[in-house]
């Protein structure tokens, strides 16, 4: 018995164990699975698209602040959501990064497209 599965790993790769499929580029693939067996063999396909992430772009400003401080931090793409990930800092929607506990703390900008969703990371120390 032998069973295979293939796909265009330019596109996205699959696990042969899983299924789960990883997208690597932007495009169209089809996955084919061959179960092959005494009876035979019977092949099943799906096709799937890769979608490209948007471009997040990058965030630049101060790394290093004070608590208490404030920095404004910027970005390369409009358009985005900025969050923190822990309470080290806070950021307003405007990219206004204020100092509260000493620490890091990572901060993200978020861009959707409405089909996908990209982050730009930006680690500043407090």
């Amino acid at each position: 018995m032998h069973n295979k599965v293939s796909i265009d790993a330019t596109i996205a790769t699959v696990n042969a164990t899983t299924g789960v499929v990883t997208g690597v580029s932007a495009g169209t693939v089809t996955i084919t699975y061959t179960l092959n067996n005494v009876c035979g063999s019977v092949i099943a396909t799906k096709t799937l698209t890769v979608y490209a992430l948007p471009d997040a772009g990058k965030i630049s400003g101060d790394s290093l602040i004070c608590i208490g401080q404030t920095v404004t931090l910027s970005e390369t793409i409009p358009g985005g959501l900025w969050s923190i990930s822990n309470a080290n800092a806070s950021i307003s929607s405007s990219g206004l990064l204020s100092g509260i506990a000493a620490g890091k703390d990572t901060v993200r900008y978020t861009i959707s497209d409405g089909t996908c969703t990209n982050r730009a990371i930006y680690v500043v120390t407090i």
